[in-house]
């Protein structure tokens, strides 16, 4: 028994831990299909928001948030 203390303590950590999450009771593991979607739309945000940084000239202010003014108003492409 003493030679797996420290396996049933780490397991019964891990278990509290696991719990306060609500899994296991109340709540169940997302499923693999949710997690695919959840990705899926987490990518193609992050595709869109690189599409628009190269679209924008990003300056950041001097309370640190970052301003973005399209490229034709700062000397790059114009509107014909």
């Amino acid at each position: 028994m003493a030679e797996h203390e420290s396996y049933i303590l780490l397991r019964k950590v891990a278990k509290t831990a696991f719990d306060e999450l609500a899994y296991g009771r109340d709540k169940n593991l997302p499923t693999v299909k949710t997690l695919q979607a959840e990705y899926a739309t987490l990518l193609e945000e992050k595709s869109l928001r690189r599409v628009l940084e190269n679209l924008c000239n990003h300056e950041r202010t001097t309370d640190g948030q970052i301003q973005c003014r399209p490229y034709f108003e700062h000397g790059g492409r114009t509107e014909t």
